[in-house]
């Protein structure tokens, strides 16, 4: 999966609150990930844990939460992959424009001093 190390990083600063040694591979970043969902497993009950992806829809979830009825809305999908690459695009997109703005500017800025000076 492309991406499949950066969203890993991100997984592990947000979901949880650890940021990874730059130097760490990509598969020790997905063994990590696996060793804390199996602890996660191990401790919490099963009555009590809910393993999910949203392709699954409505129904498990409210199954889970009791047999809560179903929204009739579809189920939302914001983090599906294609969500995710427009962020990371925007991302690119920021990033550079917040390093090319001053640049541009301080190049306008000789461009119009020189223009006065001749």
């Amino acid at each position: 999966m492309e991406n499949a190390g950066l969203l890993m990083r991100i997984n592990f600063e947000l979901g949880m609150g650890v940021s990874p040694d730059p130097s760490t591979t990509d598969q020790e970043l997905a063994d990590a990930l696996l060793r804390y969902a199996q602890r996660v497993r191990e401790r919490v009950p099963p009555d009590r844990l809910l393993e999910f992806r949203a392709s699954q829809g409505w129904q498990p979830l409210c199954q889970f939460l009791g047999g809560l009825d179903q929204p009739s809305e579809e189920f939302p999908r914001l983090n599906d992959t294609r969500y995710f690459r427009c962020c990371i695009h925007a991302i690119r997109v920021v990033s550079t424009v917040l390093v090319a703005a001053p640049v541009a500017v301080a190049v306008s800025a000789v461009a119009v001093g020189l223009w006065l000076l001749l």
